[in-house]
């Protein structure tokens, strides 16, 4: 896939562009990127995304990087991502971002967008603008479930309460963070559960220990992550990120682990003892584990 950072000279063909700055690329997103595929292929032209490399509003931490919004876009057909910061282009009015963006620099043919796109100075442009200015682009309806719209907003709130499983559904897949493995102070080695200490890029979800599974060089594992402040071990910690792969060993040291979401076990308590805390892991482990042996049988019971 192409990606074309603005300023750029003409693109070299027409294309169908796909409007937006997709945060988390959710199951509305995945319409519209697969609306613009489709209507790409049937006319002959390069499915496109226009896109901001930052935030173009207050919108709360990102859920995917840059890079990420990219890989997605790539698996849904997009062949070319024009790119630019906001800040260069947040003085077009709504037509020269038309004009000179969408017509001139994109070639574009026509735009698909959702039905509340805004763009242009002040946010000033609708859908019903874009259609005026850009003949034949395409506005979709709002992708509703369980009684409202899909939105990353929407997303960012259910992670915000831990509910992962219903964010999961907006998704469609398990809300996942990437991040490299750090030295962290060893506090889970020397209870018997050393953990990979992370910085993740996108945002966490609520406080607590999670059923997650953990993605690293290709090869898939359970784990059992812990967000917080860690206040059994310590009596003045940071907010952080830990996850244990009970079925790993090895040195992570320096790798990139993507650790996807699958359900929030229990909120985050502190203990009376380190022996309260480690026979609760155990018991963490055990829940995981039966999980595992029911995916591996095939199995919801």
């Amino acid at each position: 896939m192409e990606t074309v950072l603005l300023p750029a000279v003409p693109y070299g063909k027409a294309t169908v562009t796909a409007l937006g700055f997709f945060d988390g690329v959710h199951i509305a997103h995945a319409a519209l990127l697969e609306k613009t595929a489709a209507i790409a292929k049937e006319r002959g032209l390069v499915p496109a995304v226009f896109t901001f490399l930052d935030a173009p509003h207050k919108t709360g931490q990102r859920l995917l990087s840059f890079e990420e919004r990219c890989a997605r876009f790539e698996a849904y057909g997009i062949e070319t991502v024009f790119a630019a910061p906001f800040e260069a282009l947040r003085a077009l009015s709504p037509t020269d971002f038309v004009e000179q963006i969408l017509k001139k620099t994109c070639r574009s043919a026509l735009a698909v967008c959702g039905f509340n796109f805004r763009f242009g100075k002040g946010a000033e442009g609708d859908s019903t603008l874009l259609s005026s200015l850009l003949p034949d682009s395409v506005v979709l309806a709002p992708v509703e479930l369980d009684g409202g719209a899909v939105s990353a907003t929407r997303v960012r709130e259910l992670l915000a309460l831990g509910l992962v499983e219903e964010a999961a559904r907006l998704l469609g897949a398990p809300y996942a963070v990437r991040g490299e493995v750090l030295h962290g102070k060893a506090l889970g080695r020397t209870i018997g559960f050393p953990t990979a200490n992370m910085l993740p890029e996108g945002l966490l979800p609520r406080d607590g220990v999670y059923e997650t599974r953990v993605l690293l060089e290709g090869k898939s594992y359970a784990g059992l992550t812990d967000i917080g402040l860690r206040p059994t071990a310590e009596t003045a910690g940071e907010r952080r990120m830990e996850t244990y792969i009970p079925h790993f060993s090895g040195n992570l040291y320096g790798k990139t682990l993507t650790v996807s979401f699958l359900r929030r076990l229990r909120g985050e308590t502190q203990f009376e003892s380190i022996e309260a805390l480690k026979a609760q892991l155990a018991l963490d482990l055990a829940e995981i584990d039966k999980t595992e042996r029911k995916r591996t049988n095939g199995t919801n019971e």
